[in-house]
């Protein structure tokens, strides 16, 4: 008698890890596509993915109108870009935001000191980062401090030097022409549209 022969039927092979991590990769990418779609800012930058993502969130839960919410996230991210490409104009020139604004200051004051603690307060930052910048602005000669006698060093009187003078006055003709270049495209009658708008902006985050 024959052995009758018994036909096992093989499983089929378990999807190798690449081969899931690939597949999860598609989706993502087709996710990513399709967000893109909804909405297109015209910044190219990193954070245009997840405010695509906040658009799609709008219209798909209806929290909130997707129409304003992408005027309000399109500005946020345009003054982003615009902050970044001034920032570049200061960088070569050992400037940081803070520094830059605190010598704005000084030179719309000079030659009249200023004490460090008012200097801040111009300024809107705190007086302990104030006192590390013009530390680091005393040690490059752009300023002179006169500090009083027993006195925190957060209140001594603060006033530009020669020095500090010539950089701040090159910094803010590079500056003033740098946002002048970033909008010279529009019209008269777009940069006064613009202006109402961005009024309108400023009294509903107030």
């Amino acid at each position: 008698m024959k052995a009758q022969r018994v036909h096992v039927k093989k499983p089929k092979s378990a999807a190798s890890p690449k081969r899931i991590v690939t597949e999860k990769r598609g989706v993502v990418a087709r996710r990513s596509s399709a967000a893109a779609s909804t909405f297109s800012p015209d910044v190219s930058n990193q954070e245009t993915f997840p405010i695509q993502h906040l658009l799609r969130i709008a219209r798909q839960s209806g929290v909130a109108e997707p129409m304003a919410c992408a005027s309000s996230l399109t500005l946020l991210i345009t003054s982003r870009a615009v902050n970044h490409c001034l920032h570049r104009v200061l960088k070569p020139l050992g400037l940081s935001e803070g520094r830059f604004v605190a010598l704005v200051t000084l030179y719309a004051l000079d030659p009249m000191p200023t004490s460090s603690a008012d200097l801040a307060y111009h300024t809107e930052i705190t007086r302990p980062a104030m006192t590390g910048l013009l530390d680091t602005m005393e040690e490059r000669g752009w300023i002179h401090r006169k500090h009083r006698v027993n006195a925190d060093r957060r209140f001594s009187c603060v006033s530009l030097t020669d020095s500090g003078r010539e950089v701040t006055t090159f910094a803010i003709q590079r500056f003033l022409k740098s946002a002048a270049e970033i909008s010279e495209d529009l019209k008269p009658t777009q940069h006064k549209l613009f202006d109402k708008i961005c009024a309108q902006f400023r009294r509903r985050s107030l």
